[in-house]
């Protein structure tokens, strides 16, 4: 059985967003002030329940400011 890319690549970039805020030690209100990215926005992209995707534009951005290469979103 095939996985659906698009939405396992999803759910894999929004779990290690959540795994950098934890190794970080930030609270959504830090990586808001940190990133530039509103707070809502970012619990949006945080919650795995909700079907938003971050763009490439906003992990550059959060890659940027949390000293991390984009490949961090995506490893498994």
């Amino acid at each position: 059985m095939k996985k659906n890319l698009p939405e396992h690549y999803t759910q894999l970039v929004k779990v290690n967003l959540r795994r950098l805020k934890q190794e970080k030690g930030w609270t959504t209100a830090d990586m808001s002030r940190v990133t530039g990215i509103s707070e809502g926005y970012l619990n949006s992209l945080l919650s795995l329940k909700v079907n938003k995707v971050p763009t490439i534009y906003m992990l550059a951005v959060i890659c940027e400011t949390a000293h991390v290469e984009i490949e961090y979103f995506f490893q498994e």
